[in-house]
């Protein structure tokens, strides 16, 4: 009565010593933002959602800024609702998703910004990689904090393998 038992399945996993589907979990999360240097920016509207089976977590989140200080450096997600798998796993702690800045579109003369989500191994923080040549600059490899104007938006949706 404790999950989903599939022992007696005629895959080829009768026989493994765990053949329980027993670790299912839906919820909420408060996702934060700050800049390469640590220094957090003011959000609202943070709103994080997650499934968990077993070890793969997928996040659907959406945070606005709201604030005028100036930050500088990569724009990072912070506060993923389980820390990612270690980077000698066997499984990656680099994310599958989409991690878009919403810049403002064309009222702004400023494009949207469209990367792939990267977590580091051991990590709740989340960043930006556009797929750009890997000599580039820092500031051209990932989503920086400036490209995010107070009442702008970054929306992240990420499959990762947790810890």
């Amino acid at each position: 009565g404790k999950g989903i038992d599939f022992s007696a399945a005629a895959s080829g996993n009768s026989g493994r010593d765990n053949n329980l589907l027993d670790d299912y979990e839906e919820g909420t999360f408060t996702i934060g933002l700050k800049d390469s240097g640590g220094s957090a920016m003011g959000v609202n509207n943070s709103t994080g959602r997650y499934t968990k089976i077993g070890r793969v977590v997928t996040v659907e989140a959406e945070v606005t800024r709201n604030d005028v200080q100036s930050l500088s450096g990569n724009l990072t997600l912070t506060g993923l609702p389980f820390t990612s798998a270690n980077a000698n796993s066997i499984s990656s702690a680099i994310g599958q998703g989409k991690f878009w800045v919403d810049e403002g579109g064309p009222s702004t003369n400023n494009g949207d910004t469209v990367c792939i989500p990267t977590i580091n191994a051991n990590s709740t923080e989340v960043l930006g990689v556009r797929t750009t040549s890997s000599g580039a600059q820092t500031s051209e490899r990932y989503a920086q904090t400036d490209e995010l104007t107070n009442g702008r938006f970054v929306y992240l949706n990420i499959v990762y393998v947790a810890a």
